[in-house]
């Protein structure tokens, strides 16, 4: 069940294993839940090493539904089916550890924080795979992480797998990062330095110098454009998090965005248009690279 669901191979779904067994975190918080298979393997890790008790988990998505139901599906029969909720996995595959996961849907994690708290010390950005959604993910949880939080970020390679440069946003976000990373070891199908996950022990992430290496990423043209809401709670959130100069710059890059994406026709405009073809073609990559 979790390998037919997960967006993660089985090396990399361990790899996070592995980390939150060295750390022992106290608060984790997931950013992108999909079907939840990776939620899974969080709670079963934390009930192995008994750390339910002592380990506060929470998983945030965008959608309230599995984005892969967004989309029309029908059965052999040709019925349309779909609207399984984000995070479902959970209920099917661990019921008795639904009271240990604190699940969070319909809207950017910035409406959520505030609820979740801060001092967090271990979180997984594993979202949309285009600009600006993990960074603008990750802006909106720096305020809130602990000194020397670990960040792990999915799909660093996910340029490599779908074979178009424009899908780079969570390979120059890792990079950028300020702090000791770590990647596995070459696993299959990344038998060469390509691995699709890393880990960072971030320096002070809330230091000034850090904070403008990291704003500067919104520079990069962005594949999308939020929505006027998310837009509005970006707004917000840049100005009571940052700051009045802060929330200027990002008012200028959206200006500067939008133009961009008038003149780019090759860009998808909305996030609704982005979510599922691109993680079709990456399904399909991966089933050609293992064969």
């Amino acid at each position: 069940m979790i390998s037919k669901f997960s967006e993660m191979t089985y090396e990399e779904r361990n790899f996070l294993s592995q980390c939150i067994k060295e750390v022992r975190p106290k608060k984790i918080v997931e950013i992108g839940v999909a079907a939840g298979a990776n939620s899974v393997v969080i709670l079963e890790t934390l009930e192995k090493e008994n750390l339910l008790m002592k380990t506060v988990f929470h998983s945030v998505d965008y959608n309230e539904i599995y984005y892969r139901d967004l989309e029309p599906h029908f059965n052999s029969n040709g019925i349309r089916g779909g609207g399984r909720k984000s995070g479902f996995l959970v209920e099917r595959s661990v019921p008795h550890l639904l009271k240990h996961w604190f699940l969070h849907t319909g809207s950017l994690i910035a409406d959520f924080l505030d609820k979740i708290g801060d001092s967090i010390d271990f979180c997984i950005i594993d979202t949309v795979h285009a600009a600006p959604g993990e960074i603008l993910d990750f802006l909106m949880v720096v305020p809130y992480l602990k000194d020397e939080a670990i960040i792990i970020i999915h799909d660093i390679s996910y340029h490599i797998i779908t074979q178009s440069p424009h899908d780079n946003v969570c390979a120059i976000l890792f990079s950028a990062m300020q702090g000791k990373k770590t990647i596995p070891a070459p696993y299959p199908p990344y038998n060469t330095n390509f691995q699709n996950i890393g880990k960072c022990i971030l320096n002070h992430p809330y230091k000034m110098g850090d904070l403008n290496v990291y704003l500067r990423l919104l520079n990069l043209p962005w594949r999308y454009m939020p929505s006027q809401n998310d837009i509005d709670i970006l707004k917000k959130f840049f100005k009571n998090k940052y700051g009045q100069e802060v929330l200027e710059t990002f008012i200028e890059i959206l200006s500067i965005q939008e133009k961009w994406l008038n003149q780019d026709k090759t860009c998808l405009s909305t996030i609704k248009n982005i979510l599922f073809p691109l993680e079709s073609k990456r399904r399909f990559l991966l089933k050609k690279i293992f064969k």
